[in-house]
C-alpha cells in the first residue's frame, strides 16, 4: 500500500523525469535534423564536384553528353537529385545540348532570386524551401556558378526533396529508444523512492503503536543521513516515554499502597472503637491517630499535586535535615493497627545517638 507522502514523491518525480525526457527527446529531434540537413548538403555538394567538370566538358566536347546524362541518372537514382540550370548569355553554346536543355530554367521561374544573383556573382549558396515558381514543393537546394575559362556563364542548382529526409523516421526511433529508457527509469526510481520512504512509513507506524501505548517500538537505523538522525532521535524518545511510562506505573503502585496504608489504619481504629475492642479510656489516642492518618491521605494529595508542580517547574523543593527516630516512631503508630491485625511481631531497635536524613517532612 503507497502512502500518501510515497504517491506525492513518485508523481513529482515522475514528472520530472518525464518533462525531462520530452525536452531531451526534442532536443536530440532538432540535433538529428540539423545533422541530417547538413548531410543533405554535403551529398549535394559532393555530386556537385562530379556534375560541374562533366557539364564543362559538355560544352566543349558535345560527344560527351552521353556520359552526362548516365552520370545524372545514377545521382538521381543514388541520391534522389535532379538539376536546373541558368545560363547566362554567355553561355549559349550550352543552351545547344539536347540533355542540357531539358534542365534550363529562367531567372524569372526562380523563386528566389536574391540567392540567383548571388550564384552569378560568384558565390556558392544553400537554400531550403520553394526553388521553382511552378512548383512549390520544399526542397534542399544548392547553388554553384558555371565557368568557362574563368568567365561565369550560368548557375547549376541540385536539389533533394524535404521528404528524403525521413524526419517521421527519426521521430520514430528517438520515441523507440526513449520508451525503454523512461520505463526502466521509472522502475529505478519506484525502487529507490519507496527504498528511501520505508524508514519513514516504519516511523510512522511506530509512532501510531506508541500513541496506543506500546511504548517497546523502535525503528531499524539504516545510515548516517538526515533520515537515519530521525531514526535514532526517535528511538531515544522512545526509550525515554518507555521509562516515564515505568516511572508513572510505579508513581501509581506507590501513592496507592501510600494511601491504602493510612485508610486500612483508620478503618481498623474506628471499627475497633465501634465494636468495643478499644477501650474508653484509649479511644481519644486512637482518634487522634486516626486523625493524624487523615492528615496524612491529605499530604499525599498534596505531595502528588506538588509533583505535579515540580515537573512543569512551577515549585522548587525545600529541603531540610529530619530526625530520624521521630519519624519511625510515627510511622510504627501509624500502622501498629496492621501489624496486631495480622498478629506479628514487632520490634524497634533504638540508636545510641539521634541520626538525622536530608528531606521533607510532611506531617
Amino acid at each position: 500500500m503507497l502512502t500518501s507522502m510515497f504517491r506525492r514523491i513518485l508523481v513529482v518525480y515522475m514528472s520530472v523525469i518525464f518533462l525531462a525526457f520530452t525536452l531531451l527527446s526534442f532536443v536530440i529531434n532538432m540535433e538529428i535534423r540539423h545533422y541530417l540537413v547538413e548531410q543533405r548538403f554535403v551529398v549535394l555538394h559532393r555530386d556537385a564536384e562530379i556534375l560541374l567538370p562533366e557539364i564543362e566538358r559538355a560544352n566543349q566536347i558535345p560527344q560527351s553528353n552521353l556520359r552526362f546524362k548516365k552520370q545524372l541518372a545514377r545521382l538521381k537514382q543514388r541520391d534522389d537529385v535532379t538539376i536546373n540550370l541558368l545560363l547566362l548569355n554567355q553561355g549559349n553554346d550550352l543552351r545547344k545540348i539536347q540533355q542540357l536543355s531539358r534542365q534550363l530554367i529562367r531567372n524569372r521561374d526562380i523563386y528566389n532570386t536574391s540567392a540567383v544573383k548571388k550564384v552569378v556573382n560568384g558565390q556558392i549558396i544553400q537554400i531550403v524551401g520553394p526553388f521553382s515558381k511552378v512548383n512549390r514543393e520544399s526542397m534542399f537546394t544548392i547553388g554553384l556558378p558555371i565557368r568557362e575559362q574563368g568567365v561565369i556563364i550560368g548557375a547549376l542548382f541540385l536539389h533533394t526533396p524535404i521528404q528524403s529526409l525521413q524526419a517521421n523516421q527519426v521521430t520514430q526511433i528517438i520515441v523507440l529508444i526513449a520508451i525503454p529508457i523512461l520505463i526502466i527509469t521509472i522502475g529505478i526510481l519506484y525502487y529507490f523512492s519507496r527504498k528511501f520512504s520505508h524508514p519513514l512509513l516504519k516511523i510512522t507506524q511506530a509512532v501510531q503503536f506508541i500513541g496506543q501505548g506500546n511504548f517497546n517500538q523502535r525503528v531499524p537505523v539504516q545510515g548516517n543521513d538526515e533520515v537515519g538522525q530521525l531514526a535514532i532521535t526517535f528511538n531515544q524518545m522512545a526509550v525515554k516515554l518507555s521509562k516515564l511510562e515505568e516511572m508513572r506505573k510505579d508513581l501509581i503502585a506507590n501513592v496507592s499502597h501510600e494511601i491504602r496504608t493510612p485508610l486500612t489504619s483508620v478503618r481498623g481504629f474506628v471499627q475497633g472503637i465501634l465494636e468495643g475492642v478499644i477501650p474508653a479510656t484509649d479511644q481519644r489516642k486512637y482518634l487522634e491517630i486516626i486523625y493524624k492518618e487523615l492528615n496524612r491521605l491529605n499530604n499525599i494529595l498534596n505531595s502528588m499535586l506538588d509533583l505535579s508542580a515540580i515537573e512543569t517547574g512551577h515549585l522548587t523543593l525545600n529541603c531540610h535535615a529530619v530526625s530520624w527516630t521521630p519519624l519511625v516512631e510515627d510511622v510504627i503508630h501509624r500502622i501498629r493497627a496492621r501489624i496486631e491485625q495480622k498478629n506479628l511481631e514487632f520490634r524497634m531497635v533504638e540508636t545510641p545517638e539521634d541520626i538525622e536524613i536530608w528531606g521533607i517532612l510532611n506531617g
